[in-house]
């Protein structure tokens, strides 16, 4: 292997502000572009850091990326650089996608079948739906699965919401990510109103998630919960052993890179846990990544609705995302990722 890295640095605006932690809004996402290129074929890999989702801050990994070599010779040298970028995990998931992306194309295969050989063609995905008091008319599919935010109002108001907005769309199953903000008293007097609705799962339910509470809670409950940023803060080899969920939400770029995502997932699913596979607002390019990830999940454990439908956000990209049809996101026969920038 001998591979020459490009770095170019990318600023895509947003259609609307995004709801991310409570308070807060996203403008526009800002990451960069890597390109591993030898002879004949380029891998891409896309670093857009959301502290937030369990990810480096943008100034580490600026540094991280600024220190990264021009040329990789070996396997084995790029393989130790991962090795160094254990505490930049956007960094090392952009770097290790590009060279999945590389590979893939030179065996002249969908990054989704080096995973597995049995990974779909099609994704199924949740619809994004917003803050829970202020959503929009959305136009969904038949047995649809949408997201709300939750934690930016008193929570008996955003039930009272969620309730108003079931009763006008039948049918459709409720995703709910509370971003830590209840207390586990106002966890369990919600769920007394929301066990009623068609809830798929509840998100961070915590704001001080501990393996007991959220066990704790997880009884108290026929709802499905779900960790996504304290898996890493409670760590996933605990969480795996302990089980104090029913559900994990993987985002690649959180967990440093699509083969180790691919690991935890398929770990998860023999422990008996539902995974989700989930995007952070990233270029085409990382969506197409994290695509490509979710077909093969989708292998071992079909029917699941993974977090994808993030590209409608942005008013400009750096390529053409996956199409969604129908609710699925359609993954053609290209090989690598299936995008070019």
């Amino acid at each position: 292997m001998f591979a020459r890295l490009h770095i170019q640095p990318y600023r895509l605006p947003l259609k609307a502000p995004w709801p991310a932690a409570v308070g807060g809004c996203r403008q526009e996402v800002e990451g960069w572009l890597l390109r591993l290129t030898d002879d004949d074929f380029t891998g891409h890999g896309d670093c857009c850091p959301l502290p937030e989702a369990g990810t480096e801050n943008r100034q580490a990994a600026a540094d991280a990326l600024a220190d990264l070599p021009a040329t990789l010779v070996s396997r084995t040298d790029l393989i130790a650089l991962l090795d160094t970028l254990e505490t930049t995990p956007a960094v090392r998931c952009a770097l290790e996608t590009a060279w999945l992306d590389l590979e893939s194309r030179k065996r002249r295969l969908p990054l989704r079948k080096l995973l597995h050989a049995d990974a779909s063609d099609t994704v199924a995905v949740n619809h994004f739906g917003g803050r829970a008091c202020k959503a929009r008319n959305l136009r969904l599919p038949n047995r649809s699965v949408v997201k709300f935010k939750l934690g930016s109002r008193d929570w008996q108001e955003e039930c009272r919401c969620l309730e108003k907005w079931v009763a006008i769309h039948p049918g459709i199953r409720l995703r709910l990510d509370v971003n830590g903000v209840w207390e586990e008293r106002q966890a369990r007097a919600a769920f007394e109103i929301l066990e009623a609705l068609p809830v798929d799962l509840i998100e961070e339910p915590l704001r001080r998630p501990t393996l007991d509470g959220l066990a704790r809670l997880q009884a108290a409950t026929t709802i499905p919960l779900a960790l996504d940023e304290s898996l890493h803060v409670l760590g996933t080899d605990v969480v795996l052993d302990h089980k104090p969920v029913s559900t994990l939400v993987i985002k690649p770029a959180a967990v440093g890179g699509l083969l180790r995502s691919w690991d935890l997932a398929r770990r998860a699913l023999t422990a008996g846990l539902r995974v989700i596979i989930t995007s952070m607002g990233e270029s085409a390019v990382g969506v197409a990544a994290t695509a490509q990830l979710a077909a093969a999940v989708e292998a071992l454990a079909p029917g699941e609705h993974h977090g994808l439908a993030t590209s409608t956000w942005l008013a400009r990209d750096l390529a053409a995302p996956p199409p969604i049809q129908n609710g699925r996101m359609m993954l053609d026969h290209r090989i690598g990722t299936g995008v070019t920038p």
